[in-house]
């Protein structure tokens, strides 16, 4: 059997290495269009730090790859998929065969189409190289303002990153009206916002970004935002979140909406190709999640080695550590409108220095947690998480 699998990244090596170990006659063949062998994604703002080496983020040596009979090419390019004959065309003018195809393209970071736009100096962090060139350029101007525009996990991590390298000032700028809006709620966020500060990096929320200005030598010097306030930068990182990558399934008539649309199988329209990762959409949502890329890669090796499986989907679940505060967020975190006004959801929550956990229960079953300070409870809590909780265990957890 020939697999092919689109995308070097987390979901696409996932499937390599599961189906690989059910199949070991398969032939399998993993096209990567970066230079660099799969690596942590999540350890880019350690390369931005220097904290690490950037070949300290790869994960396996070459020979692991052979052990398992899969082929890996990198810096190369799937220029079109053919359907009807089932095989892929590359960047070469070369084509590969495939009995059954993973799409595991992840996806594209997310910039602002605004005026100044395209002035020396912004930034994305998606990649080992944008890491690399961040790096570089935060060492070319360290004494002057550095700016991260999306307070997300990615962005803070990148923020302390960026603090290692300059002497200038460091500012988050936060859309939304606290930090960690879809992880935290505001007392677990107030608390990080004042411990990044004990770091020098200054919080700026309710900040929307309307207009990058020159600094007068082609680089960007300041940006603006729309009630009026402005913030000088001379390094800006822009850290707005993802888009999946979904060209190639549009362009060989796969079902997409916002991702490739996927069933339960993770199969696409064409029952030959599977879609995992940031580029797929199951149930009407793209997880955008390393723990959704592990289950989906996890079903889609099994159903293609010919096993029974099904993603249901993922339970969200975040983890931070940043300058030694370790924070966990689990399952649901904030309530619509009509939840609210339900009457059968409860939270209890409870801060000591900076300590903080809180727990979202419905109907006594617990949904959503929020552990800010340690994760000493992170056993307990999973295993809690979409079960009744009694009275006694949630005293025993708030009893820190």
């Amino acid at each position: 059997m020939d697999v092919v699998i689109i995308g070097n990244g987390i979901a696409g090596v996932t499937v390599a290495q599961e189906l690989s170990a059910r199949t070991p006659d398969a032939h399998i063949t993993v096209i990567g269009a970066e230079r660099h062998p799969f690596y942590s994604r999540i350890r880019l703002p350690e390369v931005v730090a220097g904290h690490i080496e950037p070949t300290a983020t790869t994960m396996y040596p070459p020979q692991w790859y052979g052990q398992r009979n899969i082929i890996v090419r990198v810096s190369t390019r799937v220029t079109r998929i053919d359907r009807k004959n089932r095989r892929v065309e590359l960047s070469a003018g070369t084509t590969i065969p495939y009995d059954a195809l993973v799409l595991a393209t992840g996806s594209n970071p997310n910039t602002l189409q605004i005026p100044g736009a395209a002035l020396d100096g912004i930034h994305v962090l998606r990649t080992l190289d944008d890491a690399l060139s961040l790096r570089q350029d935060l060492l070319a101007h360290s004494e002057e303002p550095v700016a991260i525009i999306g307070g997300g996990l990615l962005g803070l991590e990148a923020a302390v990153g960026a603090r290692a390298c300059v002497s200038g000032s460091v500012c988050v700028l936060e859309y939304a009206p606290y930090l960690l809006s879809r992880q935290l709620d505001r007392p677990a966020s107030e608390l990080l916002a004042g411990h990044l500060g004990t770091l020098g990096v200054d919080i700026v929320v309710s900040a929307a970004t309307v207009e990058f200005t020159d600094g007068g030598d082609g680089r960007v010097g300041t940006i603006k935002l729309a009630d009026g306030r402005a913030v000088d930068a001379r390094t800006v990182l822009q850290s707005l979140g993802v888009t999946p990558e979904v060209s190639l399934a549009r362009d060989c008539g796969l079902t997409v909406d916002r991702g490739i649309v996927v069933d339960a199988h993770l199969k696409t329209s064409d029952p030959a190709i599977y879609a995992v990762g940031d580029c797929a959409e199951f149930e009407k949502r793209c997880w955008g999640i390393v723990p959704a890329a592990l289950e989906q890669g996890q079903v889609a090796a099994k159903v293609i080695a010919g096993e029974d499986a099904e993603y249901a989907g993922t339970v969200p679940s975040t983890m931070l550590k940043i300058a030694g505060i370790e924070t966990a967020s689990l399952g649901k975190i904030a309530l619509s409108d009509e939840e609210k006004a339900s009457g059968r959801w409860t939270t209890e929550s409870r801060c000591v220095g900076n300590r903080y956990e809180s727990f979202l229960l419905q109907d006594s079953i617990l949904r959503g947690a929020i552990l800010f300070g340690s994760k000493a409870h992170i056993g307990q809590v999973r295993k809690l998480v979409g079960r009744p909780m009694d009275a006694k265990t949630l005293s025993q957890l708030l009893g820190f």
